[in-house]
C-alpha cells in the first residue's frame, strides 16, 4: 500500500493510529527531552512578582478603622465599607438620587442613625475629622460604563477639601 503523506504514514489510510508505522520521533525512547523543554519554558518566563505585584496602575486596598458613635467601621481607600461583625458584608453605599454620590446610614446611638457620604467617611478614616465649615469633594469626575451611573471614584487621590462658603454666607 502506498502512503500519500506524513499524516497517512502516521495514522494510516483509515485515520486511526498505526502502531506499525515506520515513522519515529527523537522523543520516542524516553521523556527526558520533554521534561527538559518544560523546565526551560518555565525558566524563560518573567518573574511573576514583576507582572502582578509591581503594577502601579492598579489601586491597592488599604483599610482603616473609624468609630462613629456606637459603630466601628472598616473603610478602604476606594470607598468600600465593611461592618465589624461581618467578613462578607462589604458595601459601597446607596446612591443619593440626583447626585453621583453614595451614602450609608451609620448607627450613632441606641435609636439614632445618621447618614454619611462615602467620601466623607474615607476622608475621616485616612485624614481625621473634617474641620468645621469645610466639606470634602472630588477633584475629577470619572465615568464608568460598568457602574449604575456617573460616579466619583473614591480613591484618596481624587479627594479634595474646600470651604463651604455658600452655606456659611447664606445660613443654609
Amino acid at each position: 500500500m502506498t502512503r500519500l503523506n506524513e499524516y497517512e504514514d502516521y495514522y494510516g489510510h483509515d485515520g486511526y493510529y498505526d502502531y506499525d508505522s515506520d515513522h519515529t520521533y527523537s522523543n520516542d525512547e524516553n521523556d527526558e527531552d520533554f521534561i527538559y523543554d518544560a523546565e526551560f519554558n518555565i525558566d524563560s518566563y518573567e518573574d511573576p512578582d514583576d507582572i502582578i505585584y509591581k503594577d502601579e496602575t492598579q489601586s491597592r486596598f488599604e483599610w482603616r478603622s473609624i468609630t462613629i458613635g456606637d459603630t466601628t467601621l472598616q473603610i478602604s481607600n476606594t470607598g468600600a465599607i465593611q461592618y465589624p461583625n461581618s467578613i462578607f458584608n462589604i458595601t459601597y453605599g446607596n446612591p443619593v438620587p440626583g447626585t453621583p454620590y453614595r451614602c450609608i446610614a451609620v448607627k450613632f446611638n441606641q435609636n439614632d442613625y445618621r447618614n454619611y457620604y462615602i467620601h466623607d467617611l474615607v476622608w475621616m478614616a485616612f485624614y481625621g475629622d473634617i474641620p468645621n465649615g469645610w466639606e470634602v469633594g472630588h477633584k475629577e469626575l470619572i465615568y464608568d460604563d460598568t457602574q449604575f451611573n456617573n460616579y466619583y471614584k473614591n480613591d484618596l487621590e481624587y479627594l479634595d477639601i474646600y470651604t463651604n462658603i455658600v452655606s456659611r454666607d447664606f445660613n443654609m
